[in-house]
C-alpha cells in the first residue's frame, strides 16, 4: 500500500486575520530598549533649600508645592504622609502636570495616608468622616474624574483594558460597565438629592477596591457630596458638571449657571474660570459685549490670583485679541510665563515656541530648548518629539542624532504620537542616530497608517513603489497612494497619475491620470509643481503635456480614478 499523502490544514481567512493582528500587536516590541529609560531620583532638600521651596509653595506656585510634597515623602522613607499628600494634592489642583499624573498613579496610597491604613480589604466612605473639606473635594475630584483624567494624562487606550470592571459593595458584587457608571451614581446613590437614613448607612459601608476605576469614581462622587454638605461651592459645581454630562436639560444647566455666577462673584478662582469657559469659550451662541467684558474681568481676576488655567487662557486671548480686540504678544508672553511657573505643560510648550519665534520676548533658542525639556518632563505628549527635533537640527543645543533618536522614540512609545511615528520611521530609513533598518521603518509606518496618518501612508507606498530593501510591489504601492489621496494629499494624486500612465499596479489610462492631476491641482498646486521638479526632472518627462493640465481641469473635474 502506498503512503497516504499528508496535506497541510488550510487556514481560513478569519484565522489568518487573527494571526496577522497578533503579529502587528507585537511588531513594535523591538523598539523597546530598557537602557533608554531614565529614573531620575530626587535628593532630600537641605534646610535652606527647604525654606526657599516652602516660601514659594505658600505663595501658591504648584511646581514648588509638588517638590515640597515629594521632599516630605523622601524624609519619610518614600512613604506617603498626610502632610506630603496635602502638598501634592494642592499642587495637582494648582496646575502642576507632573503632580496630576502622580496623583492618578498613586491615588490609593494617598487616600490611605489621609484616613490611615485600614485592616479591611478596601477603604470605605466612613473612613473619610473626619476629613476636612479640602481633602474631601480634592480626592473627590480626582476620583470622580479618574478614567477621564487617566486617559488624558497617559495618552493610551486605557479605558479599553477595564471594560468589565467588577465593583464590590456592601450589597454584593455588581457589574459596573463604563456606560452604567453615571447612571449608578446619579440614580442609585441619589448624589444630588436627599438620601434617607437607610441609604446613608449603606453608603457609609460602601467599600472601594484598589485599582478599580468604577469604585474610585463612585467614592469620588460620594466625597464630593460630603463636601457640598459642608457648603463647599466647588464640590457642588463639580457635581452639577457631572450631572450635565449625563443629562443636559435646560433646567439643570440654568442651575449650574446660577451657582457658577455665585462662585465667581465670591472670588473663587476656578469658578471664575469655569464661568468664562461656559459663556465665552464654549458658548452655544455669540456672547454679548457685556458678557464678554464680564468673562474677561473674571479671567483677569483669577489669573491675578495665580489660577493657572486662567493665566494660560488669558495668554491665548491676548495672543489673538479675539474677544476684547486687544492683541498684545507682550501680555500673552507675560501670562504664559506665569502659567508655566506652576509646571503646567501646555504653558511650558507654548512658552518654548514664544522663545523660538521671538513672540512677545527676544528670540532665545536656548531658553526655547529648556522650556521644551520642562514640557517633556511634565508629560506633554509632543514635548519629547520637539526635544528630539531640536537635537536633530541643533536648535538651542548641540546637534546630537543619538539623543534625537532617543527622544523621538520616547514620544512614539510613551505617547503614541503619530508625528513622532513618522519621524522615527524616516530615522530608521536614513539610519540617523541608529542603525539603518527598512524593516523597522515599515513596522513604525504601519502603526501610523492604521491611524490614517497621511504622510506615513504615502511613504509606505513609496517604499513598495521603489523597492527599498523590499520586493517592488506596484499593486500594494498603488493601494497606499490611493488611500492617502482619498485623505486629501496632492502628492499622492500625482503618484496615482504616474501609476495610471505607466500601468504600475493598475491598467494604463491617460484620462484617469489627468483626472488625478486635476484633483491634485485643486488641493495644492504648489505641491504639484514641486512634485514635477523632483526626481531630477524624471516626473516632468512623464507628463509632457503638463502645461495643458489646467486646460483639462474642467473636463476631468468629476472623473474617478478607481
Amino acid at each position: 500500500m502506498g503512503k497516504k499523502k499528508i496535506t497541510q490544514p488550510k487556514h481560513n481567512k478569519k484565522a489568518q486575520k487573527l494571526e496577522q493582528k497578533k503579529k502587528t500587536e507585537t511588531e513594535l516590541d523591538y523598539l523597546i530598549d530598557e537602557s533608554d529609560t531614565t529614573n531620575a531620583t530626587m535628593e532630600i532638600l537641605n534646610e535652606k533649600e527647604k525654606q526657599e521651596v516652602l516660601h514659594q509653595a505658600q505663595k501658591g506656585i504648584a511646581s514648588y508645592q509638588f517638590t515640597l510634597g515629594r521632599n516630605h515623602m523622601k524624609e519619610n522613607k518614600d512613604t506617603h504622609s498626610r502632610e506630603s499628600s496635602s502638598w501634592i494634592l494642592r499642587s495637582a489642583l494648582s496646575g502642576c502636570s507632573s503632580a496630576q499624573v502622580y496623583v492618578l498613579d498613586s491615588i490609593y496610597p494617598i487616600m490611605e495616608s489621609i484616613v490611615g491604613s485600614c485592616k479591611q480589604k478596601g477603604l470605605a466612605l466612613q473612613n473619610f468622616n473626619c476629613c476636612d473639606v479640602f481633602f474631601l473635594y480634592s480626592v473627590g475630584y480626582f476620583l470622580s474624574n479618574y478614567r477621564q483624567l487617566k486617559i488624558k494624562k497617559s495618552y493610551e487606550d486605557w479605558q479599553t483594558e477595564d471594560n468589565d470592571l467588577i465593583s464590590l459593595s456592601s450589597n454584593g458584587a455588581s457589574m459596573c460597565t463604563n456606560e452604567g457608571v453615571n447612571k449608578n451614581l446619579l440614580s442609585s446613590f441619589n448624589i444630588t438629592g436627599n438620601s434617607s437614613n437607610n441609604t446613608t448607612s449603606q453608603l457609609n459601608n460602601f467599600v472601594v477596591i484598589k485599582d478599580d476605576a468604577c469604585c474610585y469614581e463612585q467614592l469620588g462622587m460620594l466625597l464630593l457630596k460630603r463636601a457640598t454638605e459642608k457648603n463647599y461651592i466647588m464640590a457642588k459645581i463639580e457635581i452639577y458638571r457631572k450631572n450635565l454630562e449625563e443629562n443636559a436639560n435646560e433646567s439643570l444647566r440654568n442651575e449650574y449657571h446660577s451657582i457658577l455666577k455665585s462662585g465667581a462673584l465670591l472670588g473663587i478662582d476656578k469658578a471664575q474660570y469655569l464661568f468664562a469657559e461656559e459663556f465665552l469659550f464654549n458658548a452655544r451662541e455669540q456672547p454679548s459685549e457685556n458678557v464678554i467684558e464680564e468673562c474677561i474681568l473674571f479671567l483677569e481676576s483669577s489669573a491675578s490670583n495665580g489660577f493657572y488655567l486662567s493665566q494660560y487662557k488669558l495668554a491665548l486671548v491676548k495672543q489673538e485679541g479675539e474677544y476684547d480686540g486687544v492683541k498684545s504678544h507682550k501680555d500673552s508672553f507675560f501670562w504664559c510665563d506665569k502659567a508655566a511657573q506652576h509646571g503646567f505643560n501646555e504653558a511650558e510648550f507654548l512658552l518654548s515656541t514664544y522663545y523660538s519665534n521671538g513672540v512677545g520676548v527676544k528670540q532665545n533658542e536656548r531658553l526655547s530648548f529648556d522650556y521644551m525639556m520642562r514640557a517633556d518632563n511634565n508629560y506633554h505628549p509632543e514635548g519629547a518629539l520637539m526635544v528630539g527635533m531640536m537635537y536633530k537640527n541643533g536648535i538651542g543645543c548641540a546637534k546630537d542624532l543619538r539623543l534625537a533618536y532617543k527622544y523621538i522614540k520616547k514620544s512614539f512609545l510613551e505617547y503614541r504620537c503619530l508625528e513622532a511615528a513618522f519621524v522615527l520611521a524616516t530615522i530608521y530609513l536614513n539610519g540617523e542616530g541608529t542603525s539603518k533598518s527598512v524593516k523597522y521603518a515599515i513596522g513604525v509606518f504601519n502603526h501610523a497608517v492604521r491611524r490614517n496618518h497621511i504622510r506615513s501612508i504615502y511613504m509606505l507606498g513609496d517604499i513598495y513603489h521603489k523597492g527599498l530593501e523590499v520586493p517592488v510591489d506596484y499593486r500594494k504601492a498603488f493601494s497606499f497612494f490611493k488611500k492617502s489621496a482619498l485623505l486629501g494629499d496632492a502628492k499622492s494624486y500625482c503618484k496615482l497619475a504616474s501609476c495610471f500612465l505607466l500601468g504600475q499596479g493598475i491598467y494604463r489610462d491617460q484620462h484617469r491620470a489627468l483626472a488625478c492631476l486635476s484633483h491634485a491641482l485643486k488641493i495644492d498646486s504648489l505641491e504639484v509643481e514641486k512634485y514635477f521638479n523632483g526626481d531630477n526632472g524624471e516626473n516632468m518627462k512623464l507628463f509632457q503635456n503638463f502645461s495643458k493640465i489646467r486646460y483639462y481641469m474642467d473636463e476631468y473635474e468629476n472623473s474617478s480614478f478607481d
